[in-house]
């Protein structure tokens, strides 16, 4: 009797001098204390406290106090009563501007008066020689910082001793410098010219990078390439004996369903890292078997073969079997005509009668569902004197 069976796996912003309630700070000041000033510029912690010799190495930020940039006040109030806030110091408002008494013939001279359109301050007036009677009016000032960038404060005056070098005399010995006249000396003299630099011969050599393998061309093949060395290989594995030439191209891998090709996942004993492997079961074991997994029939011929889950991982026409007590399953190749009769069959698993009507034996393997067997056949189960044999046969 006969039983079908189909089984299918961070800027630091200090705020304004005010107020400072619930400060507990005598002085009121609920930004930062600078030279006994609150500062309120953003700026201010860069430049406050800065040594200085003018007012102009403060940036017009502060003002040159005792040899350091500070700010005595930003806003009137800051002042004491009658004084005003003047450029960052405290000043009396009455103080008389006066006149250029002792102003040189040639510098120019500017008046610091306010264009009734814009408020700002005016132009600086046109060169002039004045003689002793005609004196033109110029601004009062301590340092070049009440002369807003306009002029230079000489003689308590704001002044143009000079716009450029030649101004000032022979340009090799005289600069001007903040329309002041200074004479150079050795230290502001540079280097020499030491001339043209190098000639540029292009660019350097090109590294190659070590010298390569004997027939390794670095080509970057994909996977099942032959390669003679890893830059052979876009992944960067070559497998194989590389020496003989049968070196190939692989990638990491999970599963064998990872593996394009029907390849199966090899863990390498060595470093743990799990690769592809070309599916070479049914290969004669001659031609060395990749998975040095092989099988052999009573004649004595030899195949290799791998692991498999089931016969789609494995070369057309190989079922996925379990081989005698080996833990798991392999590709078997199977489907052979068989003989019972003969004293050795050329079957790598069992010589079993087909499916009716045929009358033909083939070389088939055990199964357990539908997927150990190839396409074209089905786990056939047969119930002979009570015993259950499942195998793989041809689908009627």
């Amino acid at each position: 009797m006969r039983l079908f069976v189909g089984i299918a796996l961070l800027v630091l912003h200090v705020g304004a001098c005010t107020e400072a309630t619930g400060t507990g700070r005598a002085d009121g000041c609920a930004g930062t204390v600078l030279g006994d000033v609150c500062a309120e510029s953003p700026v201010g912690p860069s430049i406050l406290g800065k040594l200085c010799k003018t007012h102009v190495d403060c940036l017009n930020l502060a003002a040159c106090i005792g040899g350091t940039c500070q700010q005595q006040c930003t806003q009137p109030w800051q002042c004491p009563k009658g004084l005003t806030c003047d450029h960052f110091r405290c000043l009396d408002p009455t103080a008389d501007a006066g006149v250029a008494e002792d102003a040189p013939a040639s510098p120019e001279v500017f008046n610091d008066t306010h264009d009734a359109t814009d408020g700002g301050p005016s132009d600086l007036a046109a060169p002039t020689d004045p003689g002793p009677s005609d004196v033109p009016q110029a601004k009062a000032c301590q340092s070049a910082v009440d002369c807003a960038g306009l002029g230079a404060c000489v003689d308590g005056h704001c002044k143009k001793e000079c716009t450029t070098d030649p101004d000032c005399g022979d340009p090799t010995t005289w600069d001007c410098k903040q329309f002041t006249c200074f004479k150079v000396t050795p230290a502001d003299v540079g280097p020499t010219d030491p001339g043209a630099p190098p000639k540029d011969d292009g660019p350097p050599p090109k590294d190659d990078g070590p010298e390569l393998p004997l027939n390794c061309t670095a080509k970057k093949a994909g996977y099942a390439a032959t390669c003679y060395c890893k830059q052979d290989c876009l992944s960067g594995l070559c497998l194989g004996d590389i020496a003989a030439g049968k070196g190939f191209c692989t990638e990491e891998c999970t599963t064998s369903n990872d593996c394009p090709n029907k390849g199966w996942c090899y863990a390498d004993a060595s470093s743990g890292v799990k690769v592809c492997v070309k599916n070479d079961a049914g290969a004669p074991c001659a031609q060395g078997c990749l998975s040095n997994l092989t099988l052999e029939s009573a004649l004595k011929t030899c195949v290799c073969t791998v692991p498999c889950d089931s016969a789609a991982q494995c070369p057309i026409g190989m079922a996925c079997a379990p081989i005698g007590g080996n833990p798991g399953k392999y590709c078997m190749p199977i489907g052979d005509i068989c003989d019972p009769s003969a004293s050795l069959n050329p079957c790598f698993g069992t010589c079993w009668p087909d499916v009716p009507p045929s009358t033909a034996w083939i070389c088939t393997s055990d199964c357990t569902k539908l997927t150990d067997c190839p396409e074209g056949m089905i786990c056939y189960q047969d119930i002979i004197q009570g015993q259950t044999f499942n195998h793989c046969l041809t689908k009627p």
